[in-house]
């Protein structure tokens, strides 16, 4: 990964701002909508569009991203991948950004509730900016069922998506921050002011709105590691054995031992857990 060259940013004009944008990049299902509220009503930020929201690529506008840091005052959340395009245009006109990330697997159970939700209210055109889109047959299937098609179609971009962003943030400590699910579902005010903090706005700008935790906001409820409770024992095998121990090590995420309430001979959907989980 080649150095990062900050004088193109001067380049184009972009000075120190009293209120710079905040770009967040986010694994798919891990609370995207609910972080972007809270942050965008806690500053004083306007919500704006970058790219058109695809995953797991997608291509951010440079001229919607020039406006974006030259004017500030903006919020924008993005399922971006780490591709050599976007790469460019973000070091090259973007001083800071963050990159969220999720358990894969519990990422990928909810995401399974999520489009079978938006199958069930016939939102066809918002299914459609994941590729690929999985069928109403898909859709209607058993919730396992439905599993083991993201497993073997959605599940491995998904991974790859993670590691490569991992990477990037490791390679560009002082221009990304990286952070993780368990820390907004333990203390979501400390995490927006890391945010808050990590692209230039002093504490005192700080002023904590959480949004509300409605579905409004993609607020499902659903336990931590609901993954744990749902899948097959094949299922926990076959996506476990994509991730890399080290990963799991990191986020302190399962990767042995896993314990399983369904198994192969009760394919049978379980209740959700009662505890709030902050969806997409």
């Amino acid at each position: 990964m080649r150095r990062i060259n900050m004088l193109p940013i001067r380049r184009f004009g972009v000075s120190a701002l009293k209120r710079p944008s905040i770009l967040v990049i986010s694994v798919p299902k891990s609370g995207t909508v609910y972080l972007n509220s809270t942050l965008s009503d806690s500053l004083g930020l306007r919500n704006v569009q970058l790219c058109n929201g695809y995953f797991p690529q997608d291509h951010v506008s440079v001229d919607r991203l020039h406006r974006f840091v030259s004017r500030g005052g903006y919020i924008a959340s993005t399922h971006l991948d780490p591709s050599p395009a976007n790469l460019h245009l973000l070091e090259t006109l973007l001083p800071h950004w963050i990159v969220h990330v999720r358990d894969p697997r519990a990422s990928l159970l909810s995401w399974v509730h999520h489009v079978r939700r938006l199958h069930r209210e016939r939102e066809q055109l918002a299914l459609m900016r994941v590729c690929p889109t999985p069928s109403d047959s898909v859709l209607t299937a058993s919730l396992l069922d439905c599993i083991d098609w993201h497993i073997d179609r959605y599940y491995r971009p998904l991974v790859t998506w993670i590691s490569a962003w991992v990477q990037v943030a490791d390679a560009w400590p002082h221009r990304v921050l990286l952070t993780e699910f368990t820390a907004l579902h333990d203390d979501d005010r400390a995490l927006c002011q890391e945010m808050a903090a990590f692209v230039g706005y002093a504490p005192t700008r700080y002023r904590h709105r959480p949004a509300a935790r409605t579905m409004a906001n993609h607020f499902r409820v659903g336990a931590l590691n609901e993954w744990q409770q749902v899948f097959t024992r094949d299922q926990v095998r076959r996506t476990t054995a994509m991730l890399a121990p080290e990963l799991c090590q990191r986020f302190d995420w399962p990767f042995e031992g896993a314990p399983m309430a369904a198994t192969a001979r009760d394919r049978r959907p379980v209740m959700q857990m009662a505890a709030a989980e902050p969806g997409d």
